[in-house]
């Protein structure tokens, strides 16, 4: 799954962090019921269940924080990237980086491009990339960065 389309409303937004806080809550009623169940089945269902929410908690909170979805790990199935407006924050020169443009050619899907020094955008294959809304560090250049 890739990002979305556009950022979430701030409507969207409110509604998508009721729905985590709520989330949390029926979380911690799953903890509390986990403490007083012995281990068995209804234990490990509801811990999957537990384990489902807190998923969906944190896909929910990545969406109305306006982080993005990209390429799958191998180990949760997903991981997020933050995706930047190009007018709150430039990526570094030259770096191979995600771009989101404003038509709708793509269906909202990224492509690899770069900012040159003069502040024009550009796909990787040389063409001149018009109209570039967003940003992102690829998954790869992302977790490099953080394990560094």
């Amino acid at each position: 799954m890739n990002a979305p389309l556009r950022a979430p409303r701030r409507d969207e937004q409110a509604e998508a962090r009721r729905l985590v806080d709520a989330l949390y809550v029926q979380m911690d009623s799953l903890d509390r019921m986990l403490e007083e169940e012995a281990a068995g089945p209804v234990h490990t269902a509801v811990m999957r269940i537990r384990d489902d929410l807190r998923d969906a908690a944190a896909l929910l909170d990545g969406y109305q924080a306006g982080v993005a979805l990209a390429t799958p790990h191998p180990v949760t199935r997903c991981h997020l990237i933050e995706r930047h407006a190009v007018d709150e924050l430039r990526p570094p020169v030259d770096e191979i980086v995600l771009i989101w443009v404003a038509d709708n050619l793509d269906h909202g899907r990224p492509w690899l491009g770069h900012i040159d020094e003069r502040g024009d955008w550009w796909y990787v294959d040389s063409c001149r990339a018009m109209n570039v809304t967003a940003w992102a560090l690829r998954p790869t250049v992302q977790a490099g960065r953080a394990q560094a």
